[in-house]
């Protein structure tokens, strides 16, 4: 049996909210020169490594500029794929925003999962899994209350996979 991880963090981590300004900021902007920084940054990465990239950046701190340089998941065998049509819809995501009615929230969401995208895109993921481990991310702190996890049960349905929820962080 196949393992599917669903990562689970904190809707506060800061990562996850760097990462939704930085989403929303690319959708109404073509470019910034931040992204310059960071588009050299992670090239500097990947051909001298993080210690120059630091010393590049003027980074007191690896970490930071571990933030700005982009791992090369290429090198580490890692894909990243989305699947668009496995999200949550969006006026189910903003009811369930509004009113926290999960059980309303996860049969809107059940019913987009059988709609003929969905269905193709979880054929997709069944594929991914079949030939190497796969991980869907997430921001909701449980996974009982995250349309992954349903996204993940479809995924059951189509494939016996064993899935395991992480929590990277703790209140």
């Amino acid at each position: 049996m196949k393992r599917f991880t669903v990562v689970n963090c904190l809707p506060n981590d800061k990562r996850a909210v760097v990462n939704w300004a930085m989403r929303e900021h690319r959708a109404a902007c073509r470019w910034s020169p931040n992204q310059l920084r960071h588009t050299r940054a992670t090239q500097l990465r990947a051909k001298y490594g993080i210690e120059l990239t630091r010393t590049v950046l003027g980074h007191s701190d690896i970490a930071t500029s571990a933030i700005y340089a982009e791992r090369d998941l290429a090198v580490d065998s890692i894909a990243y794929t989305h699947l668009r049509p496995l999200g949550s819809p969006r006026d189910a995501r903003k009811r369930f925003q509004a009113d926290r009615d999960w059980s309303t929230f996860a049969t809107a969401v059940n019913e987009h999962l059988t709609t003929p995208a969905a269905v193709e895109a979880l054929e997709k993921l069944a594929e991914l899994v079949s030939v190497e481990p796969c991980c869907l991310l997430c921001t909701c702190p449980e996974p009982d209350r995250c349309h992954r996890s349903l996204v993940a049960d479809a995924l059951a349905e189509v494939k016996p996979v064993e899935v395991v929820h992480v929590r990277l962080l703790q209140e």
